[in-house]
């Protein structure tokens, strides 16, 4: 990356963390030094396209209405799957846990991760094809699965990996289960917001091999 990307990054940096603000300081004054266009990819890129909306809602800014809509609507929809899911393997006596899927604040996903912990794989992948969800690939140690209604993706993993090699033990995690409230009702389980925050740096880390902004407004928000 030359000196000219180097400050235009700088610049969009700044100028989102100024828009979105902090739960530590959320009343601070907002400097947009970018056009607001421009720092709408910039939130899409880091994977807060709608932490951003909302922050620029709540001051007024609806520039983006059918972004924020659709988005607002997509948010509700893996809310809704994550239920959907969650009922599908209580019923079915499974040991499984939402992790990497429920951020603190609202924000849209394509896909869910359900990592299964004592139940047998091969019965959860049977009971989630079982239900009407097409199996799209299925990897070493994860498959997904598409939803029908929603389109979004389900991954469900046998052991956090990349491929073959487990970057993060589940045996570690068993206890770190908790119960939540979604967005439009219902609980699901999901990890411990420490335990959580572990996995989603993780992933980052030693996965994607990346960092983005939504890393670290979910540090913001879970501290």
């Amino acid at each position: 990356m030359d000196a000219k990307s180097v400050r235009s990054t700088e610049r969009l940096t700044r100028s989102l963390l100024s828009v979105v603000g902090s739960p530590f300081e959320p009343q601070r004054d907002m400097r947009i030094d970018e056009d607001l266009s421009s720092l709408y990819r910039y939130a899409i890129n880091n994977r807060m396209a709608l932490l951003t909306l909302d922050a620029l809602n709540k001051r007024g800014i609806n520039v983006f209405r059918d972004d924020y809509e659709k988005l607002g609507n997509n948010y509700l929809q893996a809310m809704d799957l994550m239920v959907r899911v969650s009922d599908l393997l209580e019923e079915a006596g499974i040991d499984f846990v939402f992790f990497k899927s429920l951020r603190p604040y609202r924000e849209a996903t394509v896909d869910m991760d359900v990592l299964v912990f004592g139940s047998s794989y091969r019965d959860v992948l049977k009971a989630v094809g079982e239900a009407g969800y097409f199996l799209l690939e299925r990897g070493p140690l994860s498959a997904t699965f598409r939803d029908p209604v929603s389109k979004l993706g389900i991954d469900i993993h046998e052991e956090i990996a990349v491929s073959h090699l487990i970057y993060l033990d589940k045996e570690k995690l068993d206890k770190q289960v908790v119960r939540r409230e979604v967005p439009g009702g219902g609980i699901v389980r999901t990890l411990s917001p420490a335990a959580d925050l572990l996995a989603i740096i993780c992933h980052s880390v030693l996965k994607e091999q990346m960092y983005v902004l939504s890393e670290y407004y979910s540090t913001l928000f879970y501290l």
